[in-house]
């Protein structure tokens, strides 16, 4: 199952074969918030953004989602076409997601609309 640790914010984001995502305190495991269908299905990757404030999610669906690291609003979606098996982020707010058939890149912006 996936799990992202940031460091800088003592924060541990995990998620499951049936779509939930979550974030807790490292030390503490105290839950800060817990999304149940974040995907149809199985989450395979998560990574949280270089400054911490963001969370991606990419799933068996085809999806990835970026979910605010503080409350868990979700801020933004992509369609990636496919299962998604690595998320990487850049220092500009880049996203890319990659499986075996697709390679996308995406700028990440809070007010984008959903695909």
């Amino acid at each position: 199952m996936p799990t992202a640790i940031l460091l800088t914010h003592f924060l541990l984001a995990h998620a499951d074969v049936q779509g939930e995502v979550s974030i807790s305190t490292l030390l503490s495991h105290q839950l800060r918030w817990r999304v149940p269908h974040a995907h149809q299905g199985e989450i395979t990757v998560l990574a949280f953004s270089p400054d911490g404030l963001m969370l991606a999610s990419g799933g068996q669906d085809g999806l990835v989602q970026v979910w605010q690291t503080d409350t868990g609003k979700l801020l933004q979606s992509f369609c990636h076409g496919s299962r998604v098996e690595q998320i990487r982020w850049s220092s500009n707010h880049l996203l890319a997601s990659a499986s075996d058939l697709h390679l996308r890149v995406w700028f990440v912006q809070p007010s984008a609309p959903f695909c």
